[in-house]
């Protein structure tokens, strides 16, 4: 040794498991919440997938864009490579975990890690509202409530329209699957002035 020696004390760094558990499984955020966010944050969402793109491939990567919907609000999330296999079919309620959120120009999007998952998710969410509109058509019997489109049967739609007719002042309450009703709980008809 000389005088130019310099003794360090090292120690095995400690990890803090807080760090380590965020990393893992991010916290679930609404979609409207990624706004407050900063690039690279980790992240995991819930909703509606309603829309995915087709595969497109290069020499060195693969990618799909799915969107997802929560509560009117969109994101986009871009799966790379392996992770653009995972299934997330239209329509689905899913939850994707271990996302990395991405800024590019001003607009919010979302990319895969390595540890994204896909969990395709068979609950139910409330929801409630006046009917602004309705399809009849056999191929897309829908209602349009609280800037939703839902799919409904044609037995419950003839349950709130029992004439055949779309009638104003119409509240309905109940259960959907993703963009589905799947319930029908209560069916209010207010009287017009």
């Amino acid at each position: 040794m000389t005088e130019a020696t310099k003794l360090m004390d090292t120690a095995r760094p400690t990890i803090n498991q807080s760090v380590v558990t965020q990393w893992k499984n991010p916290q679930l955020v609404k979609v409207a919440e990624l706004t407050a966010l900063k690039k690279g944050d980790r992240v995991s969402i819930k909703g509606t997938v309603t829309k995915v793109s087709p595969l497109l491939e290069t020499e060195v990567s693969k990618r799909k864009i799915i969107s997802i919907e929560e509560d009117g609000n969109v994101v986009e999330v871009k799966l790379w490579n392996e992770e653009s296999n995972k299934e997330c079919p239209v329509g689905e309620i899913v939850k994707l975990k271990c996302l990395s959120v991405d800024i590019y120009k001003d607009k919010y999007s979302l990319n895969s890690t390595k540890n994204t998952t896909c969990e395709i998710l068979q609950e139910d969410d409330d929801f409630a509202g006046t009917i602004e509109a309705a399809n009849f058509d056999q191929a897309g019997q829908s209602v349009y409530i609280n800037g939703m489109i839902l799919k409904v049967e044609e037995r419950d739609l003839d349950r709130i329209f029992p004439l055949g007719m779309f009638t104003e002042n119409v509240s309905i309450a109940g259960k959907k699957r993703g963009s589905t009703i799947t319930t029908i709980e209560t069916i209010t008809h207010k009287d017009s002035d």
